[in-house]
């Protein structure tokens, strides 16, 4: 027995050790179950895309637990006012687990001294955060200023920017956009034309574009008459496996089945599936 409570205590004070240890490295914005690394990080509530009418889960002082009965930051409907929040800067003081329905409860502190609690019963991803950290922003800010990108068709919303000829967009800057909503790059061409697109779009939901070096190895790779099929996420009969692999992304799983009286390699990607005999694509269904 005294053996077993020696062992919990050095457990304990295990993991109190790598906590105390543990730092923020500012690489990433969503730190899931280690909530506790925001405590000393400024955060900035990102802007909302103009169809959001205001903020949830925000709540004016210190609560110790969520519950119905208490009053959020904004009106009765549990929403804070887009003007009231967005872009102000808070720095978190206490980040801790309240309640079991509750896992995350960040306690936050403005410059003129206000204090809001922020909860969430999940760990959320990047993009459902409704804050960035300072951190984080000058992070991306250093990793992507001046990177020379292709972008995918589909998040360029003016057409006649698609160049497939001189596709390169170059990063002029990291920041934060009431348009389109959240952290946004800005991005400028040779054209000196200019487009924002949505960080989360790019990185967070699928890759949506190609680091400039890369896009020139897979067509020194596989050819030029591959560029729009590249840009515009096209595959086609025929296709090679390893460039359908670039431009729709690899499956989580493969099964595989007869087309004809050849084995097939079959690829379920949303609501169609892709045949492969030979290590070409053979069918869409």
């Amino acid at each position: 027995m005294k053996n077993a409570i020696t062992f919990l205590l050095l457990l304990t004070g295990l993991i109190s050790f790598s906590q105390e240890k543990a730092y923020y490295d500012s690489t990433t914005n969503a730190l899931g179950e280690n909530y506790h690394l925001y405590v000393g990080q400024t955060l900035i509530i990102k802007p909302l895309s103009p169809e959001v009418s205001g903020y949830s889960s925000f709540y004016n002082g210190y609560k110790p637990a969520p519950h119905p009965k208490y009053s959020y930051f904004g009106d009765r409907y549990g929403l804070t006012p887009k003007d009231s929040l967005s872009m102000r800067k808070f720095k978190v003081i206490e980040a801790s687990m309240k309640d079991k329905y509750a896992p995350v409860c960040l306690i936050l502190l403005s410059s003129n001294n206000d204090t809001l609690t922020y909860y969430t019963t999940e760990y959320a991803d990047d993009w459902s955060l409704p804050f960035v950290t300072e951190g984080f922003l000058k992070k991306q800010t250093e990793r992507l200023k001046n990177s020379c990108m292709v972008i995918k068709s589909y998040l360029i919303k003016d057409s006649t920017l698609i160049n497939v000829e001189v596709p390169y967009w170059y990063c002029t800057s990291v920041g934060l956009s009431d348009d389109v909503g959240g952290v946004v790059l800005k991005l400028e061409n040779v054209s000196k034309n200019k487009i924002e697109v949505s960080y989360d779009a790019l990185f967070t939901f699928g890759k949506g574009f190609y680091y400039c070096d890369e896009y020139n190895r897979h067509i020194k790779k596989h050819g030029a008459r591959f560029a729009d099929n590249l840009i515009y996420s096209q595959v086609q009969i025929g296709m090679k496996r390893s460039l359908c692999a670039i431009i729709l992304g690899e499956p989580k799983t493969s099964n595989s089945a007869y087309a004809g009286s050849q084995s097939a390699e079959v690829w379920t990607i949303g609501n169609r599936a892709y045949y492969f005999t030979n290590n070409r694509l053979s069918s869409i269904h």
